[in-house]
């Protein structure tokens, strides 16, 4: 599993190089976060190799918590990612 958070000086190497190197290296699970929107993408790696379709998690409209396929019993909710200090 790998969690990203995007930083605005790398963001785009993030999206793009990072996305295709954990692909090809079938890393299983892989979260994108960005602060500066206050959303995360959780990717999940599929039977064929590829990241399936993002699960979108902007914690104003959706709530809950996020769980991982890969790491058994690992859960977070979105708003403590984004809680303010």
């Amino acid at each position: 599993m790998a969690i990203e958070v995007l930083s605005p000086s790398t963001h785009l190497k993030d999206l793009r190089e990072k996305f295709d190197l954990y692909q090809r290296m079938g890393v299983r699970e892989y979260w994108i976060i960005d602060p500066a929107v206050e959303w995360i993408n959780r990717f999940v790696l599929c039977q064929d190799g590829r990241y399936g379709e993002p699960e979108l998690r902007e914690p104003i409209f959706k709530k809950g918590p996020i769980v991982s396929e890969v790491l058994k019993g690992f859960q977070i909710e979105s708003t403590e990612i984004f809680a303010a200090e």
